[in-house]
């Protein structure tokens, strides 16, 4: 570990994973732990000019701070232009993206992020967003709600937001949502850790050819996970998605509708010759 002095304040910084518990212990005397371009910095978050002098060593003026009340809570740092800060339907401040100011530059994520929660919710997303090289999810914990009631534009490029590495937790991640026809999430979107895919496209239309070949590795609830769903045609479950005896998998298929049959709970199926009847 080394450190940078700039006006006389120390930044401590290391380009290797920090332990936790170090973390932690900074954490406890009120010190923030900032991740940016594979360095690691702590910054003591209750003196605004030592918050300042990090933006400018980053190269984030005009930048704000905002803690997550999501995913692992972490401070991030934000570009306004870029996102607001809002409230999501559970109460918890979420950081979205500012339609009213994007003006189609390259979009890089909060700095230090660890969720994604509801960051394109309930807007129609912009025809020509782009995402700079620095858009990485390689961080982030928590994707829930993150397309929740949105307008995703037909044949629009969404690869960066979707490749993961980590992510836990999806619920809620398309409710709502408009699902375009060639919309696929793509190999890239690595599930195996997730936990919760709770509501996760409850309420929305899928397109004919979808494909849902998550892993469920670690996968512990899936409950309504497909509730009210208008299924447009076939959907594809490929040999990743395994639903275990241990995972929930309360009203999965509720009230969705395949081939033009409302399937109901309360009337009986069986999860897997409802899901045989999409691979159809």
């Amino acid at each position: 570990m080394f450190k940078i002095k700039e006006n006389k304040v120390d930044f401590d910084v290391t380009y290797k994973d920090v332990p936790i518990e170090e973390i932690k212990r900074r954490e406890s005397v009120g010190y923030a732990h900032i991740r940016c371009d594979h360095a690691s910095y702590f910054v003591d978050i209750n003196n605004d000019s030592e918050r300042e002098r990090l933006q400018r060593h980053l190269g984030l003026d005009g930048y704000k701070w905002f803690k997550e009340e999501t995913g692992n809570q972490h401070w991030v740092i934000y570009n306004p232009k870029h996102y607001k800060i809002d409230m999501d339907w559970e109460n918890r401040a979420v950081l979205k993206l500012n339609t009213a100011d994007y003006d189609g530059g390259y979009l890089e994520p909060p700095i230090n992020a660890s969720s994604f929660c509801g960051i394109f919710s309930w807007m129609t997303i912009p025809e020509n967003i782009k995402f700079s090289n620095r858009f990485s999810l390689r961080h982030i914990k928590e994707m829930s709600l993150m397309f929740a009631g949105s307008q995703i534009p037909d044949g629009i490029d969404l690869t960066p937001c979707l490749t993961t590495h980590h992510v836990e937790k999806v619920r809620y991640m398309f409710y709502k949502a408009h699902i375009p026809k060639n919309f696929q999430l793509g190999d890239f979107f690595n599930t195996h850790k997730v936990t919760s895919m709770e509501h996760m496209f409850s309420q929305t239309k899928i397109p004919n050819g979808f494909n849902i070949n998550l892993r469920t590795d670690s996968l512990e609830n899936a409950n309504h996970m497909f509730f009210k769903v208008n299924f447009e045609g076939s959907c594809h479950f490929g040999e990743n998605f395994k639903l275990n005896d241990n995972i929930i998998t309360t009203d999965f298929f509720d009230e969705s509708v395949i081939h033009g049959v409302t399937y109901r709970t309360d009337e009986g199926y069986d999860l897997y010759d409802v899901i045989n009847t999409l691979n159809a």
